[in-house]
């Protein structure tokens, strides 16, 4: 690792009209260095005076970093440290005794002979980024600076060692919701800018696999040669990228033809900060189905998964048995049960959120109740739902809505309004429910569809499925574990058509696994009446 010393001799107006330090009454020799590797400024001076007072002025990109000033014992040894940042420093030093001002400017490189980057959007790319810190950071040897897409998800006052917001974004930037293409150009500039000062800097890539573009956008376009890219899953929408393009009926094929064609576009993208645009042969939301072409082709690139046995699909079983050899498998579940005390101490730290989340359930002794949201552009009939839940399991509990990180309730002031009128508690949206699960397994579930539900520690506390037929439910693999399936009438086509009782209130059907009934909840009226069916009739039970 190559260090930049910089050295002044401040002789006043000599010094000048070389460029250097403008002084007017002493002269200094000041030296400017980066302290070993880390994210500190180092700075000595030699001088015949005795200098009583140094400030040390550091800036990046124009903004300020740090001010710093020494007085009395600190400045005997001649020498200062201050915090800084990695990346092209502009260090301004001022020594004085008493009045007289010996003044120093310029430029330093601070690097790292490795960092790890990790701008994440979603909620399970940042599970499980989160739960493999230790690994990632080598116990926080290794430099990490991360951005959160969901930034609530974190609090950003208890980071774990070695890890740091974004350094060249404001913590206003950092902790914003909407600032995604912001970030994404800062951060962008912030690896160039590193790789630069030290070309042979390794790059550690975090993304979601969702935004695999970022891989293209944060590395080859910014000349990146020394690099590591890991892939973590979105969830779901992996799966459905993987399925939706190799569950054909030549997979091999396909995948040579996107093995090509990816490694033309790595080509076309190198070293070229234009990137993205719609010039380039694949598109940023295409480049989401290639994750698998990227793990298998390059060393350098990781793809994780939570899940592999039951999620991916192929009717070609060789190509799928050895499309799983280059998965990385990481399972929740196991990742949590292997934290001890300490680490899931600092895990709930992190994702600030404590012993008092359910508090009111705990200070009444009822059992916790909580209702799963969706995306709230799209959550529909959730207060018929919630109403209908809240009377059938009655005032044994205490119910919690936790919405969609995506869409926090915060955010939609007459919805969370409408929420907590009916008695609610709303639950802080960005965390991940797999932890709230974790942390507290005690909680039963209701909501909308999710794999949440297959966290759950017993059957029973699975219990209804919000805006899904009872047919419906049966694409989702938790669906043996519900109590009941609630939808609108509606939903059923012509089936249910003759309880309809006044067409103008609104009508809806829970089906229950357990058997054969089913109750009409009519939500405008605010009663359930609980039938079998018998043929084509249908009979009220009583």
């Amino acid at each position: 690792m190559k260090k930049l010393l910089i050295v002044f001799l401040a002789l006043g107006l000599i010094g000048a009209a070389f460029g250097l330090a403008a002084c007017e009454t002493f002269e200094a020799e000041v030296t400017v260095a980066q302290a070993g590797d880390e994210q500190t400024v180092s700075v000595c001076w030699e001088t015949d005076e005795e200098v009583d007072r140094a400030i040390v002025t550091v800036e990046h990109g124009g903004q300020s970093i740090s001010r710093t000033v020494f007085e009395g014992k600190s400045v005997e040894n001649k020498s200062v440290e201050v915090a800084a940042i990695y990346g092209n420093l502009t260090v301004q030093v001022d020594l004085y005794h008493g009045a007289r001002n010996c003044h120093v400017e310029q430029t330093v490189s601070l690097t790292a002979p490795e960092y790890n980057f990790a701008p994440l959007s979603g909620t399970m790319p940042v599970l499980l980024f989160t739960l493999s810190l230790d690994e990632i950071t080598a116990e926080g040897e290794i430099p990490t600076f991360v951005w959160l897409a969901r930034p609530d998800a974190w609090d950003w006052n208890r980071l774990p060692a070695g890890v740091y917001a974004m350094p060249n974004a404001t913590r206003e930037e950092v902790t914003q919701h909407e600032n995604y293409n912001l970030m994404v150009a800062k951060t962008a500039a912030y690896i160039r800018e590193l790789a630069e000062a030290d070309p042979a800097s390794r790059f550690n890539l975090y993304i979601n696999d969702y935004n695999a573009y970022l891989y293209p956008q944060m590395l080859l376009a910014q000349n990146v040669q020394n690099y590591t890219v890991t892939l973590l899953s979105d969830g779901t929408a992996s799966y459905n990228e993987f399925n939706g393009v190799f569950n054909v009926e030549n997979p091999s094929a396909v995948y040579e033809s996107m093995r090509e064609k990816f490694a033309a576009f790595r080509e076309e993208v190198a070293g070229d900060e234009r990137y993205p645009n719609d010039t380039y042969s694949i598109g940023t939301g295409e480049l989401r189905a290639y994750c698998y072409v990227m793990a298998r082709e390059y060393e350098n690139i990781d793809w994780w998964l939570t899940r592999l046995n039951g999620t991916l699909q192929c009717g070609d079983e060789a190509f799928l048995a050895e499309a799983k050899t280059y998965i990385a498998e990481k399972n929740i579940g196991t990742m949590l049960a292997s934290l001890d005390e300490a680490e899931q101490a600092e895990l709930k730290t992190l994702y600030h959120f404590g012993d008092e989340m359910f508090g009111a359930a705990e200070l009444l002794n009822k059992k916790v109740m909580i209702f799963l949201g969706t995306h709230l552009t799209s959550q529909e009939n959730f207060i018929e739902y919630a109403k209908y839940a809240m009377d059938y399991y009655g005032d044994d509990y205490v119910y919690y809505y936790k919405g969609h990180p995506a869409t926090p309730t915060g955010l939609y002031p007459q919805i969370k309004k409408e929420i907590e009128a009916l008695g609610i508690i709303d639950l802080e949206s960005s965390i991940a429910a797999e932890l709230i699960l974790f942390f507290y397994p005690d909680v039963y579930l209701c909501g909308y569809p999710s794999s949440t539900y297959l966290s759950v520690t017993e059957e029973e506390m699975a219990c209804g499925l919000f805006g899904v037929t009872e047919e419906g439910a049966a694409q989702y693999e938790y669906c043996e574990l519900m109590e009941f399936y609630i939808a609108p009438i509606e939903a059923h086509g012509e089936r249910y058509a003759s309880l309809i009782a006044d067409p103008s209130h609104r009508y809806f059907i829970a089906e229950f696994s357990a058997d054969d009934t089913f109750d009409l909840y009519d939500a405008t009226a605010g009663t359930a009446v609980r039938y079998r069916a018998e043929g084509e009739a249908f009979v009220p039970v009583k």
